[in-house]
């Protein structure tokens, strides 16, 4: 566990990272503070086993609870997603979140969600390394960021 999420002001606070024990509870990559002690987060149960499972950030965003990770994925078991959302009864894919480059960074502003990481349009992502959410489609912010690469 590496990280304690999420930074945005919301109701519970989890601990993230790799698959790891916590305080005598199994191997999980998700514990929930509840005010006095973490304990597993029980929608992370229905993740499949895989190696090198990651969860970044956890947060709550219009009613459903995001995942950044690199996971095996739990919605149709083919391969691996970067983001899934739990809608309070079962995992689901995030709408037109089509890469598995990473999410580095989120910020939720005006009902609309922030998200900035190393993906990029060329990549099945929604923007070149920022994109903006509504919840159910994805604004590239006018063609996101760009950077020169670092030669070698």
């Amino acid at each position: 566990m590496s990280t304690l999420v999420p930074k945005e002001p919301q109701n519970t606070l989890y601990a993230t990272g790799y698959s790891h024990s916590l305080c005598g509870y199994p191997e999980s990559c998700v514990f929930r503070y509840d005010g006095s002690a973490f304990h597993i987060w029980e929608p992370f149960n229905q993740i499949p086993e895989g190696n090198d499972r990651y969860v970044g950030t956890v947060f709550d965003f219009q009613g459903n609870t995001y995942m950044t990770c690199s996971l095996p994925d739990p919605v149709d078991g083919s391969g691996w997603v970067s983001f899934i959302r739990w809608n309070g009864t079962a995992w689901e894919h995030v709408p037109g979140w089509n890469t598995l480059s990473p999410i580095k960074d989120i910020s939720i502003r005006n009902d609309t969600l922030y998200v900035a990481g190393t993906f990029t349009m060329a990549d099945g992502g929604p923007g070149n390394l920022v994109a903006a959410f509504n919840g159910e489609q994805w604004n590239n912010m006018g063609g996101g960021l760009y950077y020169d690469p670092v030669p070698m």
